[in-house]
């Protein structure tokens, strides 16, 4: 019946656009809290070139009451969904074996991203992957704080142009403040803690532009006169994150430290 088959060749047709108009939504943020779902969907992303291309958050943190252990074979699934995603600006990987930064291949990736949370270890695969993002402008790393010995890589000079916000621990730090910062957020690992007041007196390299600051972990013996030289150095703070001020140094403190 020709009246028919026109009624569904339109209905096709419909179904079809509204299909893409669905898929458009579904896949532009996709958000995962077990590597089983985060496993189907990479295995779909890296298969359909087209549906990765509407990624523009992927984000992966296993939240399992007990998560399974994570195998190489999952890592090389999410390596093939990224390598799809050219338009990603969001990104959140968190490895707790902190391992596995080699998904991060700057070889295969074409995205550029705004945000990024990143918890591997900061070496050479990472440092090299964040060498070409020209982009970014928040920077979240957690690696193994309880290796504070190990040898750090250092970004290229001119790296992270557009870098206005980072989280991450002392000893990374060090290495990104010739970026714009305008907030940073450190972590003080054991073992680095008599590097604290050297490394806040090198904060001038970002006094015009740093407006927040927050120090996770921070030592009471050390916390006054850590307040003194941020006072000092960043006369421009908006914003400073508590310190656990022992009470004999209040007094003290607070006559010499003044931040406006």
């Amino acid at each position: 019946m020709p009246g028919l088959q026109l009624s569904v060749e339109i209905c096709s047709r419909i179904v079809r656009a509204l299909q893409r108009e669905a898929e458009i939504k579904l896949y532009d943020s996709l958000y995962f809290g077990d590597a089983g779902r985060a496993h189907i969907a990479c295995k779909t992303l890296s298969r359909n070139g087209r549906l990765a291309l509407l990624v523009h958050t992927f984000w992966f943190n296993d939240e399992s009451r007990r998560p399974a252990p994570i195998t190489r074979h999952f890592w090389l699934l999410v390596q093939g969904a990224l390598c799809r995603m050219h338009n990603l600006v969001v990104l959140g990987l968190f490895d707790v074996s902190y391992g596995n930064a080699w998904v991060l291949d700057p070889r295969y990736i074409k995205f550029q991203l705004h945000e990024a949370a990143l918890h591997f270890t900061w070496d050479t695969q990472l440092v090299e992957f964040l060498e070409g993002q020209n982009k970014l402008q928040y920077l979240q790393t957690f690696d193994r704080v309880d290796d504070a010995h190990r040898v750090v890589v250092a970004p290229a000079a001119g790296s992270l142009p557009l870098l206005q916000r980072f989280d991450g621990t002392l000893t990374v730090s060090e290495y990104i403040l010739s970026c714009p910062l305008t907030q940073l957020q450190i972590t003080v690992e054991e073992g680095v803690l008599e590097h604290l007041l050297d490394f806040l007196s090198r904060l001038c390299n970002v006094r015009k532009t740093l407006r927040s600051l927050s120090m996770l972990d921070l030592g009471d013996d050390i916390a006054a006169d850590a307040l003194d030289v941020v006072a000092s150095i960043c006369p421009n703070l908006m914003y400073l994150g508590l310190i656990p001020l022992p009470p004999i140094h209040v007094g003290a403190s607070s006559s010499k430290a003044h931040i406006t």
